[in-house]
C-alpha cells in the first residue's frame, strides 16, 4: 500500500464519512479508527480551536517538540524527511497511525493538536464545526422557553432554553414585559413560558433584556443544537428564523436560521439585508426565508428572501409590511411620522391611526433607504414624512412604544 493510495482513501473517507469500496480488508482495518476520530474531530474541533487562539504560539512550539520527540521515539526520523506531497492529516496519520490505532496519550494528544490548528483547513465544507451566535454588543431577538428563574441581589435572571443552547436573559427595573400586548411584571414570568426576547448581548453572553414578550404558557423546551457558520452558499438552502443580531453599528446583521433537515446555520447579512427583512415580515422571529448569495457573491454575507414575498415584500406608498398585523408578542408599529416632540415620534398607521414612539439612547437604527443620517434621526425635524417600522416593549403607561429597533424609510410618496 503506498502512502499517496491510502492519502486518497482517507481523504474520501473524511469527505463522504465513509470508507471507500476499493479498499482492502487491511486497509479498512485502518482506515476506520481514523474515520471516527475524524468525526470527533469535526464535533470538537472548534471549541478547542476558540479556546486556544490565545495561546496559539505556545501551543504551536509545544506541538513541534511533541512532534519531534514521538518521531524518534517511534523511529520515524526528523519531521522534515517526510515526503513533502502529503497534506497534515496525511503526514500525521499516515506517519503515526500506529500510534492513533493504539490510543492512549499520543492519539489524545494528536486529535487535540490537529483541533487546536482548526478543523475547517482539514475538513472543507459550508460550514465550520460550530458558530458565536451571541456577539457582545450585538442588540437581538431570540426565542424560546423559560427554564429556571431566580431573584440574586435585586437581579431576575431568566435561564431562556433556546435552540441553540441555555441563554441567561438579565431583567432590570427598565425591561418592558408584554403578554397580549400589554404590560406585565418580570415576575409573571415563570418556568415553561414562551419568551421573545429583545435585549443587548452582554459579559458571558448574557442579555441585558430591553424586552420580553410571553406567548404563551407551559410549552416545551426546544430540541438544541449548536449552530453551523454559513461560509458558502447551499443550493436551496430555507428555514425559519430563530435568531435575529443587529451589530452595535448597525451596519451588519446575522440571522440563524433552522433548517428543514433540523440543521441551524449562522448566516451573516448586511444591514440592508435586515432591514428588508423587517419590513417584509410581520415577524423577523419565525419567518420562513430563503438565502442568497447577496450582493457580492463569495464574501460571506449572504442575502435573505421572505418566502411568499416579492423579494421587497413591502407595499410601495408606505413601506409597511403587506403582512399588517402585530408582530406577535412585541409591542409594533409601521406607518409614517407625522410629528416629533424630543425623543417621541408620532407615527400615523395605515388605519390613520397615531401611535406614540418613544427612541431611547439603546434602540438600534437601521437607515434603510432614508438618506438620513442615525443622528438627524435621534434629532430634529428631518425625519418627519419618513416611513419607520418599530418594534420594541411598552411604557409604564402601556400606551407609549418603547423602541428596541427601528427600521426608517424613505419619504412618504402620497402619489404612489
Amino acid at each position: 500500500m503506498t502512502t499517496d493510495r491510502f492519502d486518497s482513501l482517507l481523504a474520501r473517507a473524511l469527505a463522504t464519512g465513509t470508507i471507500p469500496p476499493e479498499a482492502t480488508a487491511a486497509e479498512r482495518a485502518e482506515l476506520e479508527p481514523l474515520l471516527r476520530t475524524g468525526a470527533i474531530l469535526e464535533q470538537a474541533g472548534a471549541e478547542t480551536a476558540r479556546e486556544a487562539s490565545t495561546s496559539m504560539p505556545i501551543a504551536r512550539a509545544r506541538f513541534e517538540r511533541f512532534v519531534v520527540a514521538e518521531s524518534q521515539k517511534a523511529g520515524v526520523g526528523a519531521v522534515a524527511a517526510r515526503p513533502p506531497r502529503r497534506g497534515i492529516l496525511g503526514r500525521l496519520a499516515h506517519s503515526h497511525r500506529g500510534l492513533l490505532l493504539a490510543g492512549g496519550a499520543v492519539a489524545v494528544g494528536l486529535v487535540a493538536v490537529i483541533a487546536v490548528f482548526g478543523t475547517q483547513s482539514l475538513f472543507s465544507g459550508t460550514e465550520t464545526a460550530d458558530a458565536q451566535v451571541l456577539v457582545p454588543d450585538d442588540f437581538v431577538q431570540v426565542q424560546g422557553v423559560a427554564g429556571s428563574v431566580s431573584l440574586v441581589d435585586g437581579v431576575r435572571t431568566v435561564t431562556l432554553q433556546s435552540e441553540f443552547g441555555n441563554v441567561s436573559v438579565l431583567l432590570s427595573a427598565d425591561t418592558s414585559v408584554v403578554r397580549d400586548q400589554t404590560n406585565a411584571t418580570s415576575d409573571s414570568i415563570k418556568p415553561g413560558d414562551s419568551l421573545l426576547v429583545g435585549g443587548v448581548v452582554g459579559a458571558g453572553d448574557a442579555v441585558d433584556a430591553q424586552t420580553v414578550a410571553v406567548t404563551a404558557a407551559q410549552s416545551s423546551p426546544p430540541k438544541q443544537s449548536k449552530a453551523l457558520q454559513l461560509k458558502k452558499l447551499l443550493p436551496g438552502l430555507r428555514g425559519r428564523i430563530v435568531l435575529l443580531a443587529i451589530a452595535n453599528d448597525a451596519k451588519s446583521a446575522h440571522v440563524l436560521i433552522e433548517a428543514a433537515n433540523g440543521k441551524r446555520y449562522n448566516v451573516n447579512v448586511d444591514a440592508a439585508t435586515a432591514g428588508r427583512l423587517l419590513t417584509s415580515s410581520a415577524n423577523a422571529l419565525g419567518a420562513s426565508v430563503s438565502v442568497n448569495d447577496g450582493a457580492s457573491p463569495g464574501d460571506d454575507v449572504f442575502g435573505l428572501t421572505v418566502d411568499g414575498s416579492d423579494g421587497a415584500g413591502t407595499s410601495p406608498s408606505n413601506g409597511c409590511p403587506l403582512v399588517s398585523e402585530a408582530r406577535p408578542g412585541f409591542a409594533g408599529v409601521c406607518g409614517v411620522i407625522v410629528a416629533r416632540k424630543g425623543n417621541v415620534l408620532s407615527v400615523m398607521d395605515s388605519s390613520r391611526t397615531r401611535h406614540e414612539v418613544s427612541i431611547r439612547p439603546a434602540t438600534r437604527i437601521l437607515l434603510g433607504e432614508s438618506g438620513l443620517t442615525a443622528k438627524s434621526i435621534r434629532q430634529g425635524d428631518t425625519v418627519i414624512g419618513h416611513t419607520i417600522v418599530v418594534t420594541g416593549g411598552l411604557d409604564a403607561s402601556g400606551s407609549r412604544i418603547v423602541a428596541d429597533l427601528v427600521v426608517v424609510g424613505k419619504k412618504f410618496d402620497r402619489a404612489q
